[in-house]
């Protein structure tokens, strides 16, 4: 397995124990558990031990869906192992996926586990947009994390004519949106159709807020859906 990502949440617990690191000298990151374990033949959660540096149990059953941080996390590279959660002797289990993560100065970021195109587990990084926003206004950050072929995604204004349409989205594209704060539908459809495979979804976006989106899960096996975290930001 590839599971890069949720070698960030084991940082979390890691670093918890550290002295507080200079905004200027750190970096801060979402960590998204995006594995249904169902599209791997286990358990849906998928819990999952972390070890760090072979020696520290940073995390124990992180679980699908599951959005940590944001993190401070000293700059730097971290020597992480997962491995499938032993819950009567956490981070004994052989390590399913061994990774040196690097993270700069300054950086906002998420990083999600989740299924490439075809459907292998892999990790996907994102740049998040946390800059301040207009009054009224909120941003949408979409991802596709999915195992399915490009859509299109559609997000609708309640009670509005208001549409905004992101064409031919691939797994591991990413656009961001601002857009007036309100009740949206959101929908995902295959490229080019006009029948949707997930939604519409109610998202009620606030005022100044920013939202990462990820579309997780496989069209495939049915299990498509997203993951969402509500981010407060400037304005």
């Amino acid at each position: 397995m590839k599971l890069k990502m949720l070698v960030l949440a084991f940082l979390v617990l890691a670093l918890l124990g550290l002295a507080p690191v200079a905004a200027a000298q750190s970096a801060s990151v979402y960590v998204v558990h995006g594995i249904d374990g169902r599209d791997l033949g286990l358990d849906q959660p998928l819990p999952v031990d972390v070890l760090a540096n072979g020696s520290i149990c940073l995390l124990q059953n992180f679980t699908f869906g599951t959005v940590a941080g944001p993190v401070a996390l000293n700059a730097g590279t971290y020597n992480l192992q997962i491995s499938l959660a032993n819950t009567s002797n956490p981070c004994t289990n052989p390590a399913v996926i061994t990774a040196d993560v690097t993270f700069a100065a300054g950086e906002i970021a998420s990083v999600i586990a989740n299924l490439d195109g075809n459907g292998a587990p892999t990790a996907n990084k994102y740049t998040e947009d946390l800059s301040a926003l207009n009054t009224g206004m909120s941003r949408v950050n979409i991802r596709h994390d999915a195992w399915a072929p490009a859509v299109d995604i559609k997000l609708h204004k309640v009670n509005s004519a208001r549409m905004v349409t992101i064409s031919s989205v691939k797994n591991p594209d990413s656009t961001d949106v601002t857009v007036k704060a309100g009740d949206w539908n959101v929908a995902i459809y295959p490229a080019g159709s006009k029948t949707p495979v997930l939604g519409p979804l109610t998202l009620t976006l606030k005022r100044c807020n920013a939202y990462l989106v990820y579309a997780v899960g496989s069209l495939t096996n049915s299990t498509l859906t997203v993951i969402t975290k509500e981010i407060t930001v400037s304005h």
